[in-house]
């Protein structure tokens, strides 16, 4: 869910395939087959489009269907088919979907979430503002921090006692992570910041990828078991996608001269899903606000925007249920790749893929946004008031006409 804000918040829940088909169909047996799938049109069942593949064998419902009836003595029925909810997650299936001779440009890194003792140790401190106190007394503005969030907080009110930030008072507001864990909360315009370097140790388990944004340095080095290299930090990801299998504790280095910073750190494991046709799409998703009211006055508020794409990718017919496994992880944020030894590697391609561009939030920003709309309210108040009073006048003239 993705509130005004283009904030986004993932519930991880159930799933349902789906799947579509075009079949064949005599002529003269369209109706019969009509008839057919009228009667299955509530009843769940066994749908099996191709028994060679466990993607194309589902149970569920039929959605819809259409019958083109062609020249005899072909006719053809396109059917989509939505199973029912599951909840297994399906297991990794290793190889490379792409054409026999050929690897994969298209790759999905799907991170790991980077909490507890994920997080082996930094060189970034946690001193963003004071530990907060539940006997302290907390004046509107006044910021505190709670390590066990690894958050920072804004006191709403005056006089704030006892009232813990991380619950639902409604008197705190939640400015966003510490400069710690900035890296690590998988949004797009938070970043962490230090003096010369950044080093973080990671024990990711079986993690074969390292993924940056946003870097601003001179270099980052990434250190683990049987691997150690260094690369000069530019524009767009930074990614090490050659890891060995079963790393161990990955030892991330960013390195420079004054102040450098890394927007989004991600580590997990490399996804293939084929080859990347051409012409794929980009654009942007715009949380912007822009509000019309009657009179034609329009109210703009500017927000955060995420990046969106798409992209057609080639594959092995006998590989498909090892992409279908793969898109079955919608409810987890990924980092999508075109792989960087291609001719062409445009840096738009490189983005995340539900993620949002969207900054700290802050209360002046809100307080901004209320004044202004408080001011456009009081505008329109006053204009029905005017209106309405010459209303009124026309309804009394009009009565006393009547009488």
């Amino acid at each position: 869910m993705t509130d005004d804000f283009g904030v986004t918040t993932v519930v991880e829940r159930g799933f349902s395939r789906r799947m579509s088909v075009k079949l064949g169909v005599q002529f003269d047996a369209v109706d019969a087959l009509q008839r057919r799938l009228a009667n299955l049109r509530a009843t769940p069942a066994l749908w099996v489009a191709d028994d060679r593949l466990a993607s194309l064998s589902l149970r569920g419902f039929y959605k819809d269907f259409a019958l083109d009836l062609a020249t005899q003595p072909l006719s053809y029925c396109t059917l989509t088919v939505e199973g029912l909810a599951e909840t297994a997650t399906p297991a990794d299936v290793a190889g490379d979907p792409a054409p026999l001779g050929q690897s994969s440009t298209l790759q999905l890194l799907q991170p790991v979430t980077v909490a507890g003792a994920v997080l082996a140790s930094s060189n970034v401190a946690e001193n963003d503002a004071a530990e907060w106190s539940a006997s302290a007394t907390y004046a509107t503005g006044a910021r505190v921090m709670r390590v066990a969030t690894h958050r920072v907080y804004e006191s709403l009110t005056a006089a704030n006692v006892g009232n813990d930030p991380a619950g639902a008072s409604g008197k705190w507001l939640d400015v966003g992570p510490t400069n710690r864990w900035s890296m690590f909360d998988e949004a797009l315009g938070t970043s962490t910041n230090n003096t010369n370097s950044i080093q973080v140790a990671l024990n990711a388990g079986s993690a074969n990828a390292v993924a940056l944004l946003d870097v601003v340095a001179s270099t980052v080095r990434v250190r683990a078991t049987g691997y150690d290299r260094t690369v000069p930090a530019g524009t767009g990801a930074i990614t090490f996608l050659d890891l060995p299998s079963n790393a161990g504790t990955v030892t991330v280095i960013i390195a420079g001269t004054g102040t450098v910073s890394v927007g989004t750190l991600l580590i997990g494991r490399v996804t293939t899903l084929g080859l990347t046709e051409a012409s794929p799409t980009a654009g942007i998703t715009d949380f912007s606000r822009k509000d019309v009211d009657e009179f034609g006055e329009v109210t703009i508020v500017q927000r955060a925007w995420a990046k969106r794409m798409t992209a057609r990718a080639l594959i092995r017919t006998d590989a498909v249920d090892i992409v279908a496994r793969s898109h079955r992880c919608g409810s987890r944020t990924a980092l999508a790749l075109d792989r960087a030894d291609r001719p062409r590697q445009p840096d738009r391609l490189r983005f995340f893929q539900g993620l949002l561009d969207r900054g700290r939030r802050n209360a002046q920003q809100a307080v901004a946004f209320d004044r202004r709309a408080e001011r456009r309210g009081q505008a329109c108040a006053d204009r029905w008031r005017r209106f309405g009073g010459m209303a009124g006048r026309n309804r009394s003239d009009g009565h006393e006409a009547d009488r």
